[in-house]
């Protein structure tokens, strides 16, 4: 089976947003669409979005603003559009990261192509949709890599307290105050904080692993 590319589309004009909107849904891609950074915030920490496409010059924030905030939720792959950004604007969005800057008005197949070539570069492709696992199998699948992982760091961690022991007497030779022991120790505590890490993030990951073959929220009016 077969899954939609997910795109947040934050856009604050009314009637550009709508066909926006549906001329990306018309070639298959699921739109959540919005004019203000804060809902984009709070569509972005409810759903899972492949990709971003942001407009420069938004209400109370900027596209590159928003940008970095949407980063500290999930790193998306995003198109930064405006009408009146600046050539210094236009560079600051290639070093924050955009894929791509586009000047308004927007040509709506230079868009098209845009959205498939950032498509194939960051998901290699095809350029519509991509093949997904039911959502039974991808769940299982992301709890076996979890548990891998959390496997892996009881493993060092179990390691690292096993070594304390042996060095426990020992002391650094640049530093003899200090006992090999104690950085040692720094193994097993920071496994077990990684570990706590991955228990703390488990439901949400496989709550977005069941939520991949979901439709995304249809375009705002």
């Amino acid at each position: 089976m077969s899954q939609s590319f997910r795109v947040l589309l934050v856009e604050d004009d009314d009637s550009l947003r709508c066909c926006l909107g549906e001329f990306l849904a018309s070639h298959g891609w699921d739109v959540a669409a919005t004019a203000y950074g804060q809902e984009a915030m709070a569509l972005a920490r409810r759903q899972r979005f492949d990709f971003s496409i942001l407009d420069f010059h938004l209400p109370g924030t900027t596209g590159l603003d928003l940008f970095r905030q949407l980063a500290s939720i999930r790193p998306l792959p995003a198109i930064l559009m405006s009408g009146f950004a600046t050539s210094e604007e236009a560079i600051a969005a290639h070093h924050a990261g955009f894929f791509t800057f586009l000047r308004k008005p927007l040509e709506l197949e230079r868009l098209r192509q845009s959205v498939q070539l950032l498509i194939k570069t960051h998901f290699g492709g095809p350029l519509a949709q991509h093949p997904g696992l039911p959502p039974v199998p991808r769940v299982l699948a992301r709890l076996l890599v979890e548990i891998l992982v959390i496997a892996f760091f009881l493993l060092v961690g179990w390691t690292g307290y096993t070594v304390l022991g042996v060095l426990a007497t020992d002391h650094l030779v640049s530093l003899p105050a200090i006992s090999v022991g104690w950085v040692q120790s720094v193994v097993p505590i920071s496994a077990a904080l990684i570990i706590a890490a991955e228990l703390l993030n488990l439901p949400r990951a496989l709550a977005d692993a069941g939520r991949e073959t979901g439709t995304g929220g249809g375009a705002s009016h």
